[in-house]
């Protein structure tokens, strides 16, 4: 390379390029430490407090609404090697599509990868159960998730009047 060019050598990547590759093996790694299992009773208080905290400014009975969508839907649960971090509900099949009613991660864990380890397990369950495409809602002022949600493949497929409390809303969906 000459002296003051700024090219690099052919087949050497440039500086972003490399920061990114890393900062994806490290978002991967750090995600295998997480483990996703179906949600037991010992998990609803962790699930109500965790509901009535992350999605309070939508819903004025969060708790409740969390308590009773977690009882009726498949919910599993996110853990590192000591406690539960986050969840996500998922309602039944119908018509080929599983509907993703809820999800949510404790601060300490957001984007570390547990959100992404319960998209992913929501995806393998739906998959399993024959669904062809996983369907959900969101408030579009809701950025981080709809960051999570975009990156792992989802498309928004439609804006929507009211998510809760007045706040408008998309609609997204992943084919399986």
């Amino acid at each position: 390379m000459a002296a003051g060019s700024s090219k690099l050598p052919e087949g050497v990547p440039e500086p972003t390029d490399l920061v990114h590759r890393l900062l994806r093996a490290e978002r991967r790694s750090s995600a295998a430490a997480f483990r996703t299992r179906r949600r037991t009773e010992e998990d609803d208080a962790f699930i109500v407090e965790l509901g009535r905290r992350v999605f309070g400014e939508y819903d004025l009975d969060s708790a409740r609404t969390t308590a009773s969508l977690a009882r009726r839907g498949r919910t599993l649960v996110v853990c590192n090697e000591v406690q539960p971090l986050g969840f996500v509900i998922l309602e039944p099949p119908s018509g080929g599509a599983v509907y993703l009613s809820a999800i949510a991660v404790v601060d300490e864990a957001r984007g570390k990868g547990a959100g992404r380890a319960l998209l992913r397990a929501a995806e393998n369950l739906a998959a399993a159960e024959g669904a062809n495409r996983l369907e959900l809602t969101t408030a579009d002022s809701n950025v981080a998730a709809l960051e999570l949600f975009l990156r792992s493949g989802f498309v928004r497929t439609a804006s929507v009047g009211d998510y809760g409390r007045g706040q408008p809303a998309l609609r997204l969906l992943k084919r399986l």
